[in-house]
């Protein structure tokens, strides 16, 4: 019966298809090199590969970063579906920025400075540093900065929020691949007349919606097809029923059989259709996925009552907190809690320089505790502890009280 299902279901038959097709990027291994993102996202703003559509996809662009800017400035006030672009420039790696698209706006000299991030970290001062330079130059003086930070959505909810905030603090607007599909990319393949652009930006759109990783926690987008067709399967009770039967059977059986000769393509359909329905609010349908998609290892906790997002470094301080509070020393913490891990769960402000973080841990200034007069961090794992696993454990380490 289940593999009957996903045989015939059209729905299911297009996204195996879709996902499992080759594209330029996965076949040259470049689908997580932002540089090679950079690159194609600098020639298809280009107008002089554009065709038709002329100034269109950068305008397109434009009106996407004043919709999302928060500063109230001349870019912001600007009439850009009726502004004339002209002398427009588009470079590559000019003082290590990702994408410098100088142009007019109405005879302004505008420069368009976008730091692009495909899962990976803003790092030092870099986006000080690119504004900084430019301004210095003599050549770029004169220009009107507007600065933007792409990034990918769908990722760990401490780790991006961290890089928002810094993002904005440097006074970059925030804008999202997801936003980049829905209103540059999309209206190139409905409205240019150029096969050439249709076809590579089709190739292109492909590469970011099929892009996974091996655990299948990372994507780019979604896009109309994969929300229609995923909307479809969830409806339908085989797939339901499939899912609870991965959940509830512990022993390997047809269902886990069945899941794990296709793991790739279902982590990909389970994790799209996860973002789906936290948009939508339905949370049941999220908490049975987390479970398959993270096991013990999955990383969220939501309030029961406001259904709010809560990230594992909030929760490992409210712990820690309660711990401080009940008079434990740094020296107690500091052997037993991060004795339970290979990674820390804290460590001091002052020390956090001293050592090298792994990729997945996240430091944010809101998320510190005080020992004894002593600021530590608290870190947030990628890949850590579910709330009630960390609590237990830590309730196990028999250090005086129970965390209930």
């Amino acid at each position: 019966m289940k593999k009957e299902f996903f045989s015939y279901n059209d729905d299911f038959r297009f996204l195996k298809e879709y996902y499992n097709l080759s594209n330029s990027a996965k076949r040259y291994g470049v689908e997580r090199m932002e540089i090679k993102h950079s690159n194609l996202l600098a020639w298809i703003l280009a107008p002089s590969n554009t065709g038709s559509l002329g100034t269109k996809p950068i305008r397109d662009l434009l009106k996407l970063i004043q919709h999302n800017c928060i500063e109230d400035n001349n870019f912001k006030a600007l009439d850009l579906s009726k502004a004339a672009l002209t002398n427009i420039d588009i470079q590559r790696e000019i003082y290590h920025i990702d994408l410098l698209i100088t142009l007019k706006i109405d005879e302004e000299d505008y420069a368009i400075i976008i730091e692009n991030k495909v899962y990976a970290p803003i790092s030092n001062d870099q986006l000080n540093r690119y504004r900084t330079t430019l301004a210095e130059d003599k050549t770029y003086s004169h220009y009107i900065p507007v600065c933007a930070f792409l990034y990918t959505n769908y990722q760990d909810k401490d780790f991006i929020s961290g890089q928002l905030e810094e993002a904005i603090k440097s006074g970059y607007t925030p804008i999202t691949y997801q936003e980049v599909y829905d209103e540059v990319l999309l209206p190139i393949t409905k409205y240019s007349t150029s096969n050439e652009q249709i076809f590579i930006v089709s190739d292109y759109i492909h590469c970011l919606a099929s892009y996974n990783n091996d655990s299948g926690n990372e994507m780019m987008i979604i896009t109309d097809r994969d929300k229609e067709c995923l909307s479809n399967l969830f409806k339908e009770e085989q797939m339901l029923t499939f899912i609870d039967m991965l959940i509830d059977n512990k022993e390997t059986n047809e269902y886990t059989d069945f899941y794990n000769e296709n793991k790739p393509l279902f982590l990909m359909i389970f994790n799209k259709y996860r973002s789906l329905a936290e948009q939508s609010n339905n949370m049941n349908i999220v908490t049975k996925l987390d479970n398959i998609l993270y096991g013990k290892k999955y990383t969220m906790n939501y309030n029961n009552t406001s259904k709010s997002f809560k990230g594992i470094a909030e929760l490992l301080k409210e712990m820690i907190t309660t711990l401080v509070e009940e008079g434990f020393t740094y020296k107690d913490l500091d052997s037993k809690l991060n004795s339970l891990s290979s990674d820390p769960l804290f460590v001091p402000v002052q020390d956090i320089d001293k050592i090298e973080q792994p990729k997945r841990w996240y430091v944010t200034n809101d998320k510190r505790v005080n020992i004894e007069g002593i600021e530590c961090y608290v870190l947030s794992a990628w890949y850590c502890w579910e709330y009630q696993e960390l609590k237990d454990e830590i309730n196990k380490l028999n250090i005086g009280i129970t965390l209930k």
